[in-house]
């Protein structure tokens, strides 16, 4: 992969994945609001999984370009300090 380089600045400093985060936050935010029980389930049961299998596969794509594996050990993936 030449050319690429890993973003280690703004959002991307503290955590890897700001987008993800940002989804998860915003469906946890406008779950309640619907209060259905299919709303409820879709967030742990679904979207999370989803989100933590496709940033595996990113991750794993990304190994691939330097400075990958500094930017791995630095920052958490989601949520600073919850992992």
């Amino acid at each position: 992969m030449e050319q690429h380089r890993i973003e280690d600045f703004g959002p991307y400093g503290s955590i890897r994945h700001p987008a993800y985060s940002g989804t998860t936050v915003v469906h946890a935010g406008l779950t309640p609001y619907f209060l259905h029980g299919v709303a409820l389930a879709v967030l742990p049961v679904l979207l999370v999984p989803s989100i933590m299998l496709r940033i595996m596969i990113e991750e794993k794509m990304l190994c691939e370009i330097d400075g990958d594996s500094e930017f791995v050990r630095k920052g958490e993936r989601l949520f600073p300090v919850i992992g």
